[in-house]
């Protein structure tokens, strides 16, 4: 029997990573068989990893500020078959878990991604959705920030590029679907479940600044850029309250 392994990295996530860890668990048991949950945590300073701890999960520690080594220290202590990546903002439906293995175990696929909705909507995450996120989901079935793949695959690939301080999700999705052409696979689509995700990016810098400010993506996209990076993943609303307790 095939086991599932989820692998959440966390910077500062004690006000949303509960309710990640609660939809795991209760994907866990929709599955009917245990899951094994690792949260990595990476120069936390408020109380994400007594919480975690708090749901019966592996942590594991990754000091670079650099969310792809983040990502591979988690998935190098993964003893799963199924590996699967989720961001600590974001919770699952509880028939995801299912639905990976359901699509793993037709033999067609080596890994995929997932339709993934925000938890407040207002008109310019609306029209962010039409204009960037649902084109690239059903075009080129892109959905930063989770992804579920066999370890086979994921071995194939060489994990995520620590060459990449963002974007490194971009570049986790081109590789597997390369892999998934080598082998004359699919790179899939979970469309029966869904994930959620906080809107709290907008809430930083405000509702419009995603449309008005087109450049972000670019540097995102790009990766390099250590200033954006630091500002977009490291000096946040969520990390400077923090230090002003």
């Amino acid at each position: 029997m095939s086991k599932i392994s989820v692998v959440i990295p966390a910077h500062n996530e004690e006000a949303l990573i509960g309710r990640c860890l609660a939809s795991v668990r209760e994907a866990e048991k929709r599955l009917g068989e245990a899951v094994e949950i690792i949260v990595c945590l990476n120069r936390c300073t408020d109380n994400t990893e007594q919480i975690a701890a708090g749901f019966g999960v592996i942590l594991q520690e990754e000091p670079e500020a650099n969310v792809a080594r983040v990502r591979n220290r988690g998935l190098a202590a993964a003893s799963g078959d199924i590996l699967v990546t989720l961001d600590a903002d974001t919770t699952m439906s509880a028939n995801y878990l299912r639905e990976v293995k359901r699509l793993l175990a037709s033999g067609r696929y080596i890994g995929g991604a997932g339709l993934m909705v925000t938890d407040r909507l207002n008109l310019a995450s609306i029209l962010l959705g039409l204009v960037l996120v649902l084109p690239a989901f059903l075009l080129m079935r892109f959905s930063g920030g989770m992804f579920w793949m066999t370890r086979e695959a994921y071995a194939a690939v060489g994990g995520f590029d620590s060459g990449y301080l963002t974007g490194e999700d971009l570049q986790m999705w081109r590789a597997l679907r390369r892999y998934a052409r080598a082998q004359r696979q699919r790179f899939g689509l979970v469309t029966r479940a869904y994930l959620r995700t906080s809107a709290r990016k907008m809430d930083e810098f405000g509702p419009w600044f995603m449309l008005t400010h087109p450049h972000w993506f670019y540097l995102a996209a790009k990766g390099r850029d250590k200033a954006f990076a630091d500002r977009y993943m490291y000096r946040t609303g969520r990390t400077r309250q923090k230090n002003k307790r």
